[in-house]
């Protein structure tokens, strides 16, 4: 039977899963009970593939790590992990709503009951909801009461550089794209390392969340000539995610009701970290290289939470088979210092003086003197909304809501600017690397110190390696942040009639996207120069070999024939030192030699050895003034000329003419074929 021909039968869930029992779990609505919008979604995984990972990571409740993690924030904070904020647009100021944050997922059902989104709406109320991690009681109560475009959380989850056949990243049609509606973008958080060896390679760690995020190590590259190694260096993938339920009109313009928004965010690493004890009457002072830590950098010094394998792994292949899919891996807790990179995103406000959309003025400048997480984009965002923003960025808010991610895509920006800046420290110190390393050919250079050397070199060019590759994704990042910022690829340009957040974050994308590209030619580069220092290296090498291979097959070569009549005339002993036949050893060996010898240097072309030894002869009788040069123009040069560089000049033409011989002799042959 033809299946478009088949009527389409609406059946219950159950059924459904018992059709596909081999794409389901068994019993697939006992993972999200009392999650009535997470349940809804389980019935889309064949409509939306994406939503199938989303849900899966979503419900590992009893996995090692999550367990970790919902056990520390009940035991140390209280609560579970994430947070949730609800601001409030009016005509002037920013309120939050209630007062704080939603501590736990039942007051936000509660409020969402108490002021549903209908009544919000024809009541012209505009709020904005910021999530901070992906705890599924949070997500249930937004996404059901707000009716929040699933595939937003899924892509707020999802940050694979590349996927394997199971892995279905979503990943939309440019054309489908309404950043004005929603948008998940990309971005990389440093974080400068107390421990070096706390972050590996081979290691397996992630960030102490719920919604948890791949922490890698940066590799930095090192070379003689700069002295102390430079401050190691890791980075985690970070998303941040908008959506907004304000709909445009036919003619593009915004509807005049309310709306509600909502972003969502990755916790920082310092909300793992619970208020801090009494300090010791002699703390132990961490050091770093050796020295100290300055008191001032200490305060910036987050004690936090990650989880982590137990140990590293033994190969990249081992790494890779505990990350496959369906594979689990346990990870635990354990215990992590470092510095956020710089101290975090810096302010987003001018300090001096007012601009439409941010509004720093001189009143606020007490503001900024109290000391802020500058790396939780919640806080920040709460507190730009409600302390800096200006009137006119309200007023543009409340007309368009995809403004109220005006701050959260500052947020990014900045962080991708601290990408760049580490990206360009790194390839400048690494530039100097063929200065470092340059081949040469030293005499004096052991075999050793030459292995050490090139050793040295595939090291930093491993490096060179692990760190174009991670530019690769960054680079592929930066393309789908603008994609999804509603920039056409292949005429990149500022859309105009956008909101004034987008406008801003299509300018600050271009420009990023236009500095990363010298970086990524320059890695390339420097690939290309270490392996061909390693070569010309190995190649260097060969040549000194080689020659010492030459002198040795030439020593031999001489001594060989030697050698070998003396073994010959050794057999009889009237041959032997002391008898009366033994100088027939020399007076036949040294001629043989010499022979052999001149067979090697003049090879097909004997006859050459008289005329050379008649230049030379001839050389010499002119040298004591027995003849008369041949050229009569070189006798009759003035007499105030010196005797050495007569010399040198008689020297020169007699090779000359020695030379023109060869060649005429060479051409000669060459024609009769004996060459």
């Amino acid at each position: 039977m033809d299946a478009l021909k088949d009527p389409v039968i609406l059946t219950d869930p159950s059924a459904q899963d018992r059709q596909h029992t081999d794409m389901r779990p068994a019993e697939p609505h006992q993972r999200f009970k009392n999650k009535p919008y997470l349940r809804c979604l389980e019935t889309l995984e064949d409509a939306f593939p994406a939503l199938k990972s989303f849900l899966e990571k979503l419900a590992n409740e009893e996995e090692p790590g999550r367990k970790a993690v919902n056990s520390h924030y009940q035991a140390k904070h209280g609560r579970a992990p994430g947070r949730c904020y609800c601001l409030e647009f009016k005509d002037d100021p920013v309120s939050v709503v209630e007062e704080g944050v939603f501590e736990s997922p039942s007051t936000l059902r509660a409020y969402l009951k108490k002021k549903s989104a209908t009544e919000s709406r024809i009541e012209k109320h505009r709020r904005l909801f910021i999530l901070e991690d992906m705890e599924p009681d949070y997500v249930d109560a937004l996404g059901h009461h707000l009716g929040v475009d699933p595939l937003v959380f899924s892509e707020q989850m999802n940050t694979w550089n590349f996927t394997d056949s199971w892995s279905i990243p979503h990943r939309g049609l440019p054309s489908m794209s309404i950043p004005e509606q929603s948008f998940t973008l990309r971005y990389y958080e440093l974080r400068t390392l107390l421990e070096p060896k706390s972050v590996d390679v081979l290691s397996l760690q992630t960030s102490f969340a719920v919604n948890r995020r791949r922490y890698e190590r940066w590799r930095d590259i090192d070379i003689p000539s700069l002295g102390k190694p430079d401050r190691r260096h890791a980075f985690v993938r970070r998303c941040a995610s908008f959506w907004t339920s304000q709909s445009s009109l036919s003619d593009g313009t915004p509807d005049d009701l309310g709306w509600d928004a909502v972003i969502l965010v990755d916790p920082a690493f310092a909300a793992t970290c619970a208020v801090p004890p009494a300090k010791p009457t002699k703390p132990d002072v961490p050091k770093f290289n050796g020295l100290p830590i300055d008191p001032s950098a200490l305060k910036t010094l987050d004690d936090c939470l990650i989880l982590q394998a137990e140990k590293p792994f033994e190969s990249r292949s081992a790494l890779w088979r505990a990350q496959d899919w369906g594979a689990t891996h346990p990870l635990q807790g354990t215990l992590h210092r470092s510095w956020p990179y710089h101290n975090g995103c810096s302010t987003l406000a001018p300090l001096m003086f007012s601009e439409v959309g941010m509004g720093a003025k001189e009143a606020n400048v007490g503001i900024f003197q109290k000391r802020r997480n500058l790396t939780s984009a919640m806080d920040e965002m709460v507190f730009y909304w409600t302390k800096l923003a200006t009137p006119e960025l309200i007023q543009e808010t409340n007309k368009k809501s995809s403004n109220s991610a005006f701050y959260l895509l500052k947020h990014v920006a900045q962080h991708w600017v601290n990408q760049l800046e580490l990206m360009n420290t790194t390839i400048a110190r690494a530039e100097w690397f063929s200065d470092d390393y340059q081949a040469q050919i030293d005499d004096n250079l052991s075999r050793q110190k030459w292995k050490n050397d090139l050793l040295k070199i595939n090291e930093i060019a491993k490096d060179i390696n692990y760190m174009r590759r991670h530019l690769n994704h960054f680079w592929r990042a930066m393309y789908l942040n603008l994609e999804r910022l509603g920039v056409q690829l292949g005429s990149e340009s500022v859309d105009r009639h956008a909101s004034l957040a987008l406008q801003g974050a299509q300018k600050d994308f271009l420009t990023i996207h236009t500095r990363m590209q010298p970086l990524r030619d320059r890695a390339e580069a420097l690939n290309s120069v270490s392996n061909d220092l390693a070569n010309l290296r190995a190649a260097f090498r060969g040549v000194s070999d080689g020659e010492f291979s030459l002198r040795l097959s030439l020593f031999a070569s001489v001594v060989f024939p030697l050698t070998l009549l003396a073994g010959i005339f050794s057999m009889g002993d009237d041959f032997r030192p002391g008898r009366p036949q033994f100088y027939k050893l020399w007076a036949i060996g040294v001629p043989v030699c010499l022979v052999v010898a001149l067979g090697l240097v003049y090879g097909r072309r004997p006859w050459a050895v008289t005329i050379d030894i008649w230049d030379y002869a001839r050389a010499w009788l002119e040298d004591l003034k027995l003849v008369e040069p041949k050229n009569g123009k070189a006798a009759q040069k003035p007499v105030k000329i010196c005797m050495e560089e007569q010399k040198v000049e008689k020297s020169r033409s007699i090779e000359k003419e020695s030379l023109k011989k060869r060649a005429s002799r060479r051409n000669r042959d060459e024609e009769h074929g004996d060459y």
